[in-house]
């Protein structure tokens, strides 16, 4: 069985509801016979979208939206417990494979993104019988991790 896991930055651009391909993508949900639950989100993408707000509070109106957008978002992720738990072997891929962090290299410039690699490594560890595919801007540190990769954009 595939389930698809939303990149952290792709759960943002759903949000935004601007209309950008993720979105679409996301909307196009019920048009593939999918729903909550094939479509998932990791714990650690709802830790870090917590963090980015505490840090960066919202001032503007866009931004306000933005944030009741990723809540509301993420709580229909949550009554349809579709939100994937931290499990052990998550937690010893990213100690093993990601814990100095990673590198996303597109679009320029390369950025070292930390906190993100908890997300691989929940897409890297599926439980027996279940095949992650990462939603997200495809890059090369996906395919270093021969990680299994939807790129909506």
């Amino acid at each position: 069985m595939a389930i698809y896991v939303l990149g952290t930055q792709c759960l943002l651009d759903i949000a935004k509801k601007d209309g950008n391909r993720a979105q679409i993508w996301f909307d196009g949900m019920a048009a593939r016979n999918q729903h909550f639950g094939d479509v998932t989100i990791s714990a650690y993408s709802v830790a870090l979208v917590q963090f980015l707000f505490e840090d960066h509070p919202p001032v503007t109106l866009a931004d306000r939206q933005l944030k009741i957008n990723v809540d509301l978002l993420i709580d229909q992720f949550k009554i349809t417990h579709a939100v994937l738990d931290c499990s052990k072997e998550a937690i010893y891929y990213w100690a093993h494979n990601l814990g100095r962090g990673i590198q996303y290299d597109q679009p320029p410039p390369a950025i070292e993104i930390g906190a993100e690699a908890l997300v691989l490594a929940t897409v890297a560890t599926p439980p027996p019988g279940v095949q992650y595919t990462l939603v997200d801007r495809r890059q090369t540190v996906h395919q270093q991790l021969a990680l299994s990769v939807h790129d909506p954009y």
